[in-house]
């Protein structure tokens, strides 16, 4: 929330169910353990591939959800070039946990 930014759950574009961003990122930490449910990951992937896809979100948001997707599959080096600054200190973090 000190972001203000909200992520869609499930891939819902409509923005039905919400979530802070830090607690979707520590979601993803989670759902990259060997211990985590295949569904979480399942559920996450396609949450980051519609944020990715979303036309109406901030070209950071989209960026964002490109990366995340990027996380989950297993990419520990991505490219973080075109996020904004803030966002990208967060993966940093995230990936410090993975």
């Amino acid at each position: 929330r000190a972001l203000g930014v909200e992520v869609p759950l499930m891939g819902d574009e409509d923005g039905g169910d919400m979530v802070r961003l830090d607690d979707f990122l520590s979601m993803i930490a989670a759902a990259c353990q060997p211990d985590a449910p295949d569904d979480l990951s399942e559920q996450l992937l396609g949450a980051t591939r519609g944020m990715a896809a979303q036309p109406t979100a901030p070209a950071g948001m989209r960026e964002l959800g490109r990366v995340l997707n990027a996380i989950l599959s297993g990419e520990r080096n991505p490219d973080l070039a075109d996020l904004p600054p803030d966002l990208a200190d967060k993966v940093r973090k995230l990936l410090e946990q993975v």
